[in-house]
């Protein structure tokens, strides 16, 4: 009987996914308790999501420039200095029905989860599948992600983050294979991550 060393054993591609979700299960344990944790910025972000949503119901606008229903009522333009992006994505699952924190937790655990699969990507691509694991375990858990996401609660850091590892893989795909795929799809995720 001849046995493959232990580089060669291929595991079946369903347990990357599977492995990639146990891993983040204590990262994203915060956001599955149905309460938004006391954070700094939290509550502000949460604002946000219900101004976002009331401006997409009430004016149809998806990027709006003028909130009327900030300042008292009153209005700003908020959405012309600070993005709407990270937020757009929360506001259309109130939109469907999900309460507004709600949404908030969900888009916390699924930049987590957006990112995590970055790092996987890109540290698949420098080693191994186990490589991958390791890098977006080390994601996951880096004490900058783990504030931002929990003691912070900020939104848009964590949408930010969850862009950076997919930026950087496809800018090392687009330097080892030079190909315009490549390049047109790390220009949209750069504009993205600027967004």
């Amino acid at each position: 009987v001849r046995v493959k060393p232990m580089s060669r054993l291929r595991a079946p591609l369903f347990l990357v996914p599977l492995a990639l979700l146990l891993l983040a299960l204590p990262a994203i344990q915060p956001f599955t308790l149905g309460r938004v944790p006391q954070s700094a910025d939290g509550i502000l972000h949460l604002y946000r999501i219900v101004t976002l949503e009331h401006d997409m119901a009430t004016t149809g606008a998806f990027w709006p420039r003028y909130s009327a229903s900030l300042v008292a009522g009153y209005g700003a333009p908020l959405f012309n200095y600070y993005s709407p992006q990270p937020y757009q994505i929360p506001a259309l699952l109130t939109r469907i029905g999900l309460t507004p924190a709600h949404s908030f937790l969900l888009a916390l655990a699924s930049y987590t989860l957006l990112g995590m699969t970055g790092a996987y990507q890109l540290g698949r691509a420098w080693s191994t599948r186990a490589g991958g694991l390791v890098t977006a375990a080390a994601y996951a858990y880096a004490p900058y992600t783990l504030v931002n996401a929990v003691a912070r609660g900020t939104l848009t850091e964590m949408a930010g983050l969850a862009i950076l590892p997919w930026l950087m893989w496809l800018l090392w795909r687009l330097a080892a294979h030079n190909r315009a795929r490549d390049l047109m799809l790390a220009a949209m995720t750069y504009a993205l991550f600027i967004l």
